[in-house]
């Protein structure tokens, strides 16, 4: 798959091939143009826009470039959108026509002239339905600009959603919070502003310095602008290019807005899908500044259904609902060529069975050949009892889950980088529902009680007395540990 990022004169290329082993190999390029891409929201200059691709497309990986399949993402300005909450009581084949009919009186044109889709969030206290629609004669005419140079269409994707994907396993279904995601690069804040259930407002925030203030200065006076209008925001998210040369602290100090790097956050809350990629340390910089590209990525793992598509629609889109909890996280699926593999290797071992039951045994093809036969001293042997093998447990690919309830903060960092030294890789940190709890709970499956006595032997200098309690059915962690005051 290839995505391509299209803002006015500019154009990003992040390419993915998949191989045999189910990681991607990564190509990316990006390039900004004298010349306008796309004209306005309604008009897209094809010709140029497909030389432009074609020649973005020419500059990564050859093995990358072979991809024919396309996902573009637009700013969001291409999109009309709207966000409506939802009864908690609303059954699934009754979201569609509550959807549909806000549509029919939300959009500027009637609802035949857009191709559309939504997304539905939810929390302890409200379920929110978020609606996209973008013209289809847009669509349209993206996807011809690329048959002209032989590509295939397969969806177009808000970048609004993309950055909301980069940090929404991040927030804690219980609380509430105004996060702004912003862009650095070429001394360029860039971006928008979400509360816990998604896009807040579709207005595009653009903040340049000037000979007068400096970027955070400006800033911050409009982060104070909000907080006077009642809209306290309560973290910022950092991404792009210059992203990696500020010092946390003292940007959150000067801005007033605590700071979240999105390069920490995909270190600790997107593991599973940054060792699918084979990035170097050098280029691990390059989600950063592909952002919009990657999330993209990760949102179709998670809501594959989520498309625009580039024919006529005649009904409403047959969407599963997303719910976009923090502990919502994707299952992997075992790769179509590693299946095939395994299928071969089964069909030649059997085959080699049959074939060796079949063959004539070594006497029978020459009978007269003289057999002895020895008669070997029977000895009395002391039965030795049969060895119960012991469980081999891979630590780099248990997940666990580490819950701070001790009241005390940073505990649960403390105990993460404690398991990573023994050699665990797939560890999430939050807080606990409460934080008075005495001693250190450990949750995991009955059946899978080799893990917990992995876990503690690990950790039974530190936590001596820890007990197995059952799971929660259908967990994804194969563990969870929450901290308590015996830590």
């Amino acid at each position: 798959m290839l995505y391509l990022y299209l803002d006015n004169n500019e154009i990003k290329v992040f390419g993915l091939k998949k191989s045999l082993l189910g990681q991607y190999e990564v190509g990316f390029f990006q390039k900004t143009y004298q010349t306008n891409l796309l004209d306005s929201k309604n008009n897209v200059n094809v010709d140029i826009l497909a030389s432009a691709i074609r020649e973005a497309i020419a500059q990564i990986s050859p093995n990358v470039a072979k991809e024919k399949e396309i996902t573009l993402i637009l700013k969001q300005e291409f999109f009309q959108f709207f966000r409506t909450n939802l009864p908690l009581d609303i059954t699934d084949n009754a979201v569609g026509q509550f959807i549909l009919q806000k549509a029919q009186t939300t959009l500027s044109e009637p609802i035949t002239n857009f191709s559309y889709n939504y997304l539905i969030t939810k929390n302890e206290a409200q379920k929110t339905a978020l609606y996209y629609a973008i013209k289809k004669n847009v669509v349209g005419q993206l996807s011809q600009a690329l048959k002209l140079i032989g590509l295939q269409y397969h969806t177009v994707m808000p970048d609004s959603v993309a950055q909301w994907q980069l940090f929404e396993k991040t927030l804690r279904k219980d609380k509430q919070e105004l996060i702004l995601y912003l862009s650095y690069a070429r001394d360029n804040l860039s971006g928008y502003l979400y509360d816990s259930s998604g896009l807040l407002k579709t207005d595009y925030w653009n903040i340049k310095a000037n000979t007068e203030k400096n970027i955070e200065t400006i800033l911050k006076e409009k982060a104070t602008e909000m907080t006077k209008a009642g809209q306290k925001i309560n973290r910022l998210i950092l991404s792009g290019a210059q992203s990696t040369t500020i010092r946390q602290d003292i940007f959150t100090k000067n801005v007033g807005i605590w700071t979240n790097p999105l390069l920490k956050i995909a270190q600790n809350f997107y593991q599973e899908y940054l060792k699918l990629f084979n990035l170097n340390p050098q280029q691990l910089d390059s989600i950063l500044i592909y952002d919009v590209c990657w999330g993209t990525f990760v949102c179709q793992q998670q809501h594959p259904n989520f498309v625009f598509s580039d024919k006529n629609l005649t009904k409403l889109p047959t969407i599963s609902n997303s719910n976009l909890n923090i502990n919502d996280q994707k299952k992997f699926s075992v790769p179509k060529e590693i299946l095939i593999f395994i299928g071969s290797f089964v069909f030649s071992f059997l085959l080699f069975l049959f074939l060796s039951k079949k063959l004539p045994a070594f006497n029978a093809v020459f009978p007269n050949m003289d057999q002895v036969k020895v008669t070997p001293t029977t000895q009395p042997q002391t039965q030795l009892p049969t060895a119960v093998p012991t469980p081999t447990i891979n630590r780099e690919m248990l997940k666990i889950k580490i819950s701070n309830g001790s009241g005390t903060a940073g505990k649960a960092a403390e105990l993460k980088t404690y398991l990573l030294k023994k050699g665990y890789q797939e560890i999430l940190t939050d807080n606990a529902d409460r934080f008075d709890y005495k001693v250190t709970e450990v949750y995991c499956e009955a059946t899978k009680s080799a893990i917990f006595q992995s876990i503690k032997s690990d950790l039974t200098n530190v936590l001596p007395n820890l007990k197995n309690l059952p799971i929660e059915k259908g967990e994804k962690f194969d563990a969870i540990i929450i901290i308590g005051q015996d830590y």
